[in-house]
């Protein structure tokens, strides 16, 4: 047996193994997950703004905007955003 398919032998059985275990603790591994986001959300609250979110709304944008500057873009912009 080769080795690529016998590594995608064991990935296929550990996914099958992954898969079980979360199909038995589903609810368990779900109330876990709300915890975190939970948790992660108490945490940003109390954190308040970043300091990019504080130039952001000085600027008056309120929103994120992603973007990314290539060989036509102004530069200037993104400069005035720089923390």
């Amino acid at each position: 047996m080769s080795r690529f398919r016998l590594s995608r032998a064991i990935l296929s059985s550990e996914c099958g193994s992954a898969l079980a275990y979360y199909h038995s603790h589903r609810a368990e591994i779900d109330a876990d997950i709300e915890a975190d986001e939970r948790f992660v959300a108490e945490m940003k609250a109390k954190a308040g703004p970043s300091q990019l979110q504080q130039k952001l709304a000085a600027l008056g944008m309120t929103r994120t905007i992603r973007f990314h500057l290539d060989e036509n873009c102004d530069p200037a912009p993104a400069r005035r955003l720089q923390v």
